[in-house]
């Protein structure tokens, strides 16, 4: 799907411009999408190997994206 695709490219842009590990809900903010697309983009990129996760996605321990 084209704008899939095309979501996750600028997913991968946002996150290779910022300085920090960012939040699902920093990425569905910045972009303006539900944080359920955001996140949908989020893990195809990481199983992809675009992005890597840290985490374990708990308050105490949220998980955190960046470009790999």
């Amino acid at each position: 799907n084209p704008e899939v695709e095309e979501f996750r490219a600028a997913v991968a842009t946002f996150l290779s411009e910022q300085d920090e590990p960012v939040t699902n809900k920093m990425v569905s903010e910045a972009l303006e999408v539900s944080s359920q697309k955001a996140s949908s983009a989020l893990r195809a990129l990481v199983d992809k190997g675009v992005a890597k996760v840290e985490g374990k996605g708990t308050k105490a321990d949220p998980k955190v994206f960046m470009i790999a």
